[in-house]
């Protein structure tokens, strides 16, 4: 009996779907392992439960909903969301107004906040403490007016919360009278901006605003989306699930990208030794390549276009520019980057568009969440529509997975 189950044990490790070998990466081991139960010292003590057959752990290949908020064809490739009129590709969405975007999403209109509400929020929400990070800044503000009342739907009293806390702490003061802040309904980059740049800005930067927003708006089931509906399975509140949304974005695996690429043009001071680097792998190029595209970013393609149209009215730093024209015509004519696929991202150009606008650095995925935000609560709406499944994954030990390794590589060493 003993041979019997170190023979399955080698057909289940064999199984190629999970061998480390497979994979192109088998650091983060993302391929799939069918393997019906695991055997210790030759002993079956794992069985995996009725109906899971596989071991994914950066669920690259596990589908956990059926969803209709937004679909990525990365072989197209494109993005589309959600409309009134059902799906439509980014490339005609970022040209609508953000309020008509947000309504397809959601499937409701939140453009017109209730006045004495919006110059509430702006009279008595507190300033952020100094050093809190933005994201911080905006999980306090959400716990704060958690329990308020409000005549607003749940989502647009989150939004405006949002809104109010990232203005607050991007305008040095407010003019505090009352019924002074309105908006209009229309144009929700110019209401923004003319709460937090008092003295104007260019006629176009309002538009602008806007399509760079909607271009985050959502983006299928990326970590922080996940965590929403994770968040929503347990049929927690809304507001529950949008902090744990922003609690993800917090990582730098997920968050942050944007600033990351200003990061790198501050350090670069020559671009041939920069580009010598790269090669050898003693740098590396921040806003290239996507888990998810393999040829290019369609949002990039957009909001690289957004950028050479308003470079004359940016007020960007003309090396930074210059650097990074280089490294993208480096990433889109070497072979290294062409052969695996890897291009520019949309976070490769939004950190230099958003800080060309007069936006400071650690302001950047606050707005981005901002944006989100909207995905994330039409995907939590959608999660707890019935059956609202709890989500509950499995688990083997981590001495069993090793196991598991070991007579993997003691089968192949054998072959040779």
């Amino acid at each position: 009996m003993k041979v019997l189950y170190t023979i399955v044990a080698l057909i289940c490790v064999l199984n190629p779907l999970y061998s480390s070998a497979e994979s192109p990466d088998s650091s983060d081991q993302q391929l799939a392992m069918s393997v019906p139960y695991v055997l210790v010292d030759g002993k079956r003590i794992v069985s995996l439960p009725k109906g899971v057959s596989h071991f994914d752990p950066a669920l690259r290949q596990t589908i956990t909903t059926i969803s209709n908020i937004s679909v990525i064809n990365p072989d197209e490739p494109m993005v589309y969301y959600k409309t009134k009129a059902g799906l439509k590709p980014i490339t005609e969405l970022y040209k609508l107004s953000f309020y008509e975007v947000v309504e397809g999403l959601l499937g409701q209109d939140i453009s017109k906040p209730d006045q004495k509400e919006l110059d509430n929020l702006y009279l008595y929400m507190i300033s952020p403490p100094e050093g809190c990070s933005g994201l911080d800044n905006l999980i306090g503000r959400l716990i704060e007016r958690k329990q308020s009342k409000s005549n607003a739907s749940p989502e647009a009293k989150i939004f405006y919360t949002i809104m109010a806390a990232i203005q607050k702490s991007m305008a040095g003061r407010y003019n505090q009278a009352r019924g002074v802040i309105k908006f209009d309904g229309k144009s929700f980059g110019d209401d923004f901006l003319a709460i937090i740049c008092p003295k104007g800005v260019p006629a176009h930067f309002g538009r602008l605003l806007e399509s760079m927003l909607v271009l985050h708006m959502d983006h299928e089931l990326n970590a922080s989306t996940n965590a929403v509906r994770q968040v929503a399975s347990t049929d927690a509140d809304l507001t529950s699930a949008i902090i744990a949304g922003l609690c993800a974005l917090s990582g730098p695996k997920h968050g942050g990208a944007s600033e990351a690429v200003l990061e790198m043009l501050d350090k670069i001071k020559d671009f041939d030794a920069f580009r010598t680097a790269v090669r050898s792998k003693e740098a590396k190029i921040m806003g290239v390549g996507h888990a998810i595209y393999k040829k290019t970013d369609p949002r990039a393609e957009i909001m690289r276009s957004l950028l050479e149209a308003n470079i004359a009215h940016l007020n960007i730093n003309l090396q930074h520019y210059k650097l990074l024209k280089q490294i993208e015509h480096f990433v889109l004519s070497d072979e290294y980057f062409t052969s695996r696929g890897l291009a520019p991202n949309v976070d490769f150009y939004s950190g230099i568009l958003y800080e060309g606008m007069g936006f400071k650095r650690n302001q950047i995925t606050p707005l981005f969440a901002l944006a989100r935000v909207i995905g994330w609560m039409a995907h939590y709406n959608e999660q707890r529509q019935p059956p609202n499944q709890l989500m509950r994954p499995s688990a083997i030990t981590l001495d069993t997975h090793q196991k598991l390794q070991k007579a993997q590589r003691s089968k192949e060493e054998k072959k040779e």
